[in-house]
């Protein structure tokens, strides 16, 4: 939805975040908004970065489970295949909303507080974004989106660390380390 407001054109959204002074507010601006923030000072960090985002990414547990959840090799390739697709996918849509809040509402003074920071703070980019672009319904929207998202890592992080702890006390304690596999 924040692309329709630049005609779907990448150059017309970089180009008005360019064109945005956010000097005042200490922040980059011009064409220093187009190059590496304070995260990549040398070749090294770039490459370090590259390759955690590669294999940081093939390591996330809801990829790996793909290799488990089908019937052989060639059904766990087209799994991965499609996971990691929507994981492309995900990180490019972050680069489109960043570049979208900057010109939709890092001047709009709904969004602002006194001093010109962000209100609730710069995590509330994406939320304010959908305001800006849907108005309350499309808020609502994305909010919820945020909420089901933060109630299922919390319930899976709670279901793994229960069944750890659970597993832990059962052989350690009540079978005294005598478990076998089936257990």
């Amino acid at each position: 939805a924040a692309l329709y407001y630049f005609d779907f054109s990448f150059e017309k959204m970089f180009t008005e975040a360019i064109n945005i002074d956010r000097t005042a507010e200490g922040m980059k601006s011009g064409e220093a908004i187009m190059s590496p923030g304070g995260l990549v000072n040398n070749w090294f960090d770039a490459i370090s970065l590259g390759i955690a985002l590669m294999f940081g990414t093939a390591g996330l547990p809801h990829i790996l489970m793909r290799f488990f959840t089908v019937a052989d090799a060639k059904e766990a390739r087209k799994s991965v295949f499609f996971a990691t697709g929507f994981i492309g996918y995900f990180y490019i849509l972050t680069f489109i909303i960043g570049f979208a809040a900057i010109v939709l509402i890092s001047k709009n003074p709904d969004y602002l507080t006194g001093e010109g920071g962000l209100l609730g703070g710069n995590n509330m980019a994406a939320i304010h974004l959908s305001h800006a672009v849907g108005g309350d319904i499309f808020l609502g929207f994305i909010s919820a989106v945020a909420f089901a998202t933060i109630l299922a890592v919390v319930s899976g992080l709670t279901l793994a660390g229960a069944s750890a702890v659970s597993h832990d006390l059962y052989a350690s304690v009540l079978k005294k380390g005598q478990v076998n596999e089936a257990q």
